[in-house]
């Protein structure tokens, strides 16, 4: 449905050249949630405004719906651009306007029948949940509640493509939440292509279905969410793969393993100093017969020396033999915390 071949983008800074985008080769499909992250400076906003034409690429090719933008008659182009919404960071609403007319203001640029215009955007308040707010101006909304608003406009023309430039960025974890929710929802009733830019890797698991990483104008890595995460191969995408694991994924695992092995124990070993590299976990299981699985690690460097920390599934034949590896642990200066749930 899109597809970058081989593109390019320079902007001109007085005799320099600055390459925002290089040789960018891929394709995203009909009806997925497609996302591309990065940190600032990337080149993920200048990838996402070749969509929708506000800029051409140098070189290559964007292919939308089966056309080259780039061989577009200014009339053509607004013609597809209409079939692509745009949710914004910052939201973008008309201060003047209330939840309502906001909606509508699409549908009157595109000379929509004013009955028709009312019984669409009652239809959009449904699905994005702003029910009973339709007279409320932006001001009188929470930030989830106004970028329900954009997102209603950005659906307002039936469009086959919406583009989210950090839709998420400025909001609460569990509002941000929330939305990630409706983004899903729409794209599974809609059947709606989503592609949207992110420099969260947390967004990113939980909406995307593929993902291109960025760096430096090039995309670095690109697949499926589940396989990126399973096995990430480019630093900068161990270092966002690292920054998405959450206590509350955290914790949903161990709830889960609590559930599965009854009869297990979870603890947390607390390392400290020269203890970090002590091979406890192997003695124990090689002295009692028991089986370690590890959950979580980390450690950290102090500059009194090394503080690590494991969040391990032990399983022995009983509750007295646990009791014994435990006591071991604890024999190596180990704290053992075991995880109460």
């Amino acid at each position: 449905m899109i597809t970058f071949k081989q593109v390019t983008k320079q902007y001109s800074k007085g005799n320099e050249q600055i390459t925002a985008v290089q040789a960018v080769d891929f394709t995203i499909n009909k009806g997925e949630i497609f996302g591309i992250i990065g940190y600032s400076g990337a080149g993920k906003s200048t990838l996402l405004r070749m969509i929708n034409g506000l800029e051409l690429p140098s070189a290559g090719s964007v292919i939308v719906n089966g056309f080259d933008l780039q061989t577009l008659d200014p009339k053509s182009l607004r013609t597809q651009r209409q079939t692509i919404g745009m949710i914004f960071q910052h939201f973008n609403l008309l201060w003047s306007r209330t939840v309502a007319q906001n909606i509508a203001l699409a549908l009157e640029v595109a000379k929509i029948p004013k009955n028709e215009i009312q019984a669409r955007v009652q239809e959009l308040i449904i699905l994005v949940g702003l029910e009973g707010r339709e007279s409320a101006y932006p001001s009188q909304l929470s930030g989830g509640q106004k970028q329900r608003v954009g997102i209603a406009r950005a659906l307002a023309n039936n469009p086959q493509i919406l583009l989210a430039d950090e839709a998420t960025s400025a909001l609460d974890p569990e509002t941000t939440e929330a939305i990630l929710a409706l983004l899903t929802d729409i794209n599974q009733k809609l059947g709606i292509t989503i592609v949207f830019i992110t420099h969260e890797m947390q967004v990113v698991k939980n909406l995307a279905h593929r993902v291109a990483v960025m760096e430096e104008g090039s995309v670095v890595e690109l697949g499926d969410v589940l396989t990126i995460f399973q096995n990430p191969q480019k630093a900068i995408t161990k270092r966002f793969v690292g920054e998405a694991t959450t206590e509350s994924d955290y914790e949903l695992t161990l709830d889960e393993l609590a559930h599965k092995y009854p009869q297990g124990k979870l603890w947390t070993l607390h390392f400290i100093k020269g203890d970090v590299e002590k091979p406890i976990l192997a003695t124990a299981m090689k002295k009692y017969g028991v089986d370690f699985s590890i959950i979580q690690g980390s450690i950290a460097k102090t500059k009194e020396g090394s503080v690590g920390q494991l969040t391990v599934l032990v399983q022995g034949d009983d509750q007295r033999q646990l009791m014994d590896v435990k006591a071991f642990i604890q024999s190596q200066s180990v704290n053992v915390q075991e995880v109460a749930h």
